[in-house]
């Protein structure tokens, strides 16, 4: 029987992770759900950086490490439709299992601080406003990084020169999982997406 619940609760978590992945169409002029340009890469001025290091400590009790990355939602953009069908102790369940997934990719990579924050509103998904790790921006990163509004939110790898990489409409936050490996982030930054 136990077996039995791990691959229906499996079985949920891929349609989930597929759901996610698809196009969704939201009001025009609000967001931009065909990004012809997913990555962008830029470089903060040195105000900028010890502003955003500044912002980071209201939100942290711990030191800011060199390199920061950063998941944003937006409000009112369910990446993850059909949650409202969901029981509540399901959302918890993929709350928690998210969780240990960015807490091991932390311990892997002393070097990097996490956060996750979305926008201020009412209309977040509950998989983001249960979600404790998950701070509401009080503006400034926003301004600084998240302008355009994208489905599935932006991830920002920001690099101890000052670098960084923009990641948009990153549902499953491969900023942390895929791009925040130093050697990839070379390559990005000498050959890739010159698009900044």
């Amino acid at each position: 029987m136990n077996k039995f619940l791990q691959a229906i609760f499996i079985c949920i978590l891929s349609f989930i992770f597929c759901k996610c992945s698809e196009t969704q169409e939201l009001p025009k002029g609000r967001y931009d759900y065909n990004t012809r340009g997913k990555y962008m890469k830029g470089k903060l001025s040195d105000s900028s950086f010890a502003a955003l290091k500044n912002d980071l400590l209201l939100y942290s009790s711990e030191e800011i490490k060199d390199t920061i990355v950063i998941k944003y939602d937006f409000n009112n953009a369910d990446c993850w439709g059909g949650q409202h069908e969901m029981v509540d102790s399901l959302i918890l369940q993929i709350i928690q299992s998210y969780q240990k997934g960015v807490v091991a990719e932390m311990v892997k990579r002393p070097g990097i601080s996490v956060f996750e924050f979305r926008e201020q509103g009412n209309e977040t998904p509950k998989y983001r406003k249960w979600n404790n790790n998950v701070k509401i921006d009080n503006g400034f990163l926003q301004r600084l990084f998240f302008t355009e509004r994208v489905v599935c939110g932006t991830s920002v790898i920001v690099l101890p020169d000052h670098q960084f990489l923009l990641v948009k409409t990153d549902p499953h936050f491969e900023a942390l999982y895929h791009f925040s490996q130093k050697d990839m982030l070379d390559t990005i930054f000498r050959n890739r997406h010159n698009n900044n």
